[in-house]
């Protein structure tokens, strides 16, 4: 059973701040990314397929390295653990995690076909790119409003202590999404 103790409660406001900023960080990533292609739609200049590709490859270093792993070993596993009431939630969320690496794999070689120059060929990446991220903006949906819940429920204080040590020891660098693609 959940316990108020205070180190507990720390742990856990710890770890979920960490679980925000990162699902926040790579929304805000993806909505950069996606809006690039407005600006190159609305301006008719023709995307640096580069930057894209460094775009995309900060994205897969930031979600393969840093954030599915944890989320997988440490949340996931101490909410099955706890409980038998989101194993069907987990199992679709895992499912999606490891479907991530052939997704991002797809988007690049999407991308890849742009560097010839066909307009369709960049339009074919650019709808695969908006199907992605609103697949992982409901990914994370999923997450912070069905998940975390459940975890907050169930979640002993030991749990949390292991999740917060785990997301503060491997914490995903800052990405950038500053740079215009035109």
């Amino acid at each position: 059973m959940p316990t108020n103790d205070p180190t507990a409660f720390d742990a856990r406001r710890s770890a979920l701040a960490i679980i925000g900023a990162e699902h926040g960080a790579f929304e805000a990533a993806l909505g950069d990314l996606v809006g690039q292609l407005d600006l190159l739609h609305a301006s008719r200049v023709a995307p640096d397929p580069g930057v894209f590709d460094r775009r995309l490859s900060a994205l897969a270093t930031f979600i393969e390295t840093f954030h599915h792993p944890k989320e997988d070993e440490f949340l996931f596993r101490a909410v099955r653990e706890r409980t038998r009431q989101a194993d069907d939630l987990l199992a679709e969320l895992q499912y999606d995690h490891a479907r991530s690496p052939d997704r991002l794999r797809e988007l690049r070689l999407a991308l890849s076909s742009t560097r010839h120059g066909a307009s369709s060929q960049f339009e074919d990446f650019a709808s695969l790119l908006e199907r992605h991220a609103r697949g992982q903006l409901a990914h994370m949906h999923l997450e912070n409003r069905l998940l975390i819940p459940v975890a907050e429920r169930v979640l002993l204080a030991a749990d949390w202590e292991a999740i917060d040590a785990a997301f503060r020891s491997n914490r995903a660098p800052p990405m950038d999404t500053g740079a215009a693609i035109a």
